[in-house]
């Protein structure tokens, strides 16, 4: 909504990396003076001017009305230096009726993931009419057709959000985020830092293939500089720039492949072959750089 009389919001634009969000500041008479004998906290949350930063991310609209996104702290940024701010993200999925709960993760990576708490009465309901035992919960959400549901479900409830803000993979857990697991706080928000130290392994396993298929390409790199190749360490520059997945791997490499004119099949076909066994694709394919 809008302010009341005589409060001021202020966005601080330098918290956000849109232009458009940022830290919400308050201005006016129900601002505390301070924190009593708590200087340290003090210079954290005064602004200098009478302001209080409330931590909060958000912006103001063009007839004032303020929208609250998230908190700072839980804003990350990606490898590519764009910020996300998860909790928004994760209230959006959640109206899917195949979703419970959720953590938004991407911190210093390629792209987001999520883990996925799902609705089990929804997926047992939508397994047994597709023929999917469900007697075995741990293999009903490792079950591909399932997971694969559940993405297109993420993918739909997340469409209005930007394109580096999309999940590009999930992967799905039984046990619910509650406060008496200590995942979530007492007002209900995801503590993540618990959720990582219990599910840590199954969220780097979905950067995995990924982490592989960079590594494939920086070898081409390094062989690229190691033989004062020029156009192909150019090539494989704007490719690692660009990779997204193992898919966009393999194109990457092709893509080097075609516009590269030295002879170095040898080098190029093992780092692709090794990219597409990553998923299982055929590797019988060859190709000649010229």
């Amino acid at each position: 909504g809008q302010p009341i009389p005589g409060v001021k919001i202020v966005i601080d634009k330098t918290k956000g990396d849109d232009g458009k969000q940022g830290e919400i500041l308050v201005y006016g008479p129900n601002v505390m003076v301070g924190y009593h004998n708590r200087d340290q906290e003090n210079k954290e949350v005064a602004t200098g001017d009478g302001g209080f930063r409330t931590g909060d991310l958000g912006y103001l609209d063009d007839d004032g009305f303020l929208y609250i996104t998230g908190r700072i702290k839980e804003q990350y940024k990606l490898e590519n230096g764009k910020y996300v701010a998860p909790a928004p993200l994760e209230e959006q999925l959640k109206l899917s009726p195949f979703i419970t709960n959720v953590m938004v993760y991407g911190d210093n990576r390629l792209f987001n993931v999520a883990l996925v708490v799902p609705d089990l009465e929804a997926v047992k309901k939508w397994a047994a009419e597709q023929g999917i035992p469900t007697d075995d919960i741990g293999k009903l959400l490792d079950d591909k057709r399932v997971v694969d549901q559940i993405q297109s479900e993420v993918d739909k409830y997340s469409s209005n959000f930007k394109g580096f803000e999309r999940i590009k993979k999930i992967c799905l857990v039984e046990e619910d985020f509650t406060t008496q697991n200590n995942m979530l706080t007492p007002s209900l928000k995801v503590k993540r830092r618990t959720v990582w130290q219990k599910y840590g392994p199954k969220i780097e396993a979905l950067y995995a293939d990924v982490s592989k298929a960079k590594d494939a390409l920086a070898r081409l790199k390094t062989y690229a500089d190691q033989n004062s190749q020029l156009e192909l360490k150019v090539a494989t520059e704007k490719a690692q720039a660009s990779i997204t997945n193992v898919e966009g791997m393999i194109r990457a490499l092709d893509r080097i492949q075609t516009e590269s004119r030295h002879q170095i099949s040898t080098n190029a076909d093992a780092a692709r072959a090794e990219v597409m066994s990553l998923n299982g694709a055929n590797t019988s394919s060859t190709h000649t750089i010229y």
